[in-house]
């Protein structure tokens, strides 16, 4: 299992939707950037390291590859290693480097983004993707980190404990953070 298409059936794929092979190359070299541009942590980005890593993964995984692609999979790797490492630092399992600030919220925006991410590597490891170790109880304690912090109106805010950020006591919510815990 190296991705979910090759990329003669991706090309058809992307060709069927209206796009052209131009398109393809422009997604590839996009690809080979976030590549080279990878932290030696296996993050991406200077700041907010949590949420960039979850952003360029998804670029991966959308695009099929998985720890087990030619490619792109060392990348993949190292960016999920980086994030189940980030949630071992964390009591609460939380993937952010700002997790120990109150009332900060970057920590829970990141949460969700990288919290994505790795459930769609996750499913991918399921389905014959190499699977890391650790990479089921990160998934795990992020889900139920999530579950435990929503509120009473079904959504999620910040500016709460230290450890998480979240603040379940909330009565509103914030559509952007709560789109990405959905």
């Amino acid at each position: 299992y190296a991705c979910r298409l090759t990329s003669d059936e991706r090309l058809k794929k992307v060709l069927e939707g209206g796009g052209t092979a131009e398109v393809e190359a422009a997604v590839l070299k996009s690809l080979q950037k976030f590549k080279t541009s990878q932290n030696p942590d296996g993050s991406w980005g200077r700041s907010n390291k949590a949420a960039m890593t979850g952003f360029a993964l998804q670029c991966f995984l959308g695009h099929g590859d998985t720890t087990n692609s030619t490619e792109f999979g060392d990348s993949v790797m190292k960016g999920l290693m980086f994030l189940i490492e980030l949630a071992k630092k964390n009591p609460h399992g939380m993937l952010s480097e700002a997790w120990e600030a109150a009332k900060s919220g970057a920590g829970t925006y990141e949460h969700g983004i990288a919290t994505t991410a790795m459930c769609e590597a996750y499913l991918f490891s399921r389905a014959g993707a190499k699977q890391l170790p650790g990479q089921r109880e990160c998934v795990e304690k992020a889900v139920n980190l999530i579950i435990a912090q929503q509120n009473k109106a079904g959504s999620w805010t910040y500016g709460g404990q230290v450890g998480t950020a979240y603040n379940p006591e909330s009565k509103g919510g914030d559509l952007s953070l709560a789109n990405w815990h959905f």
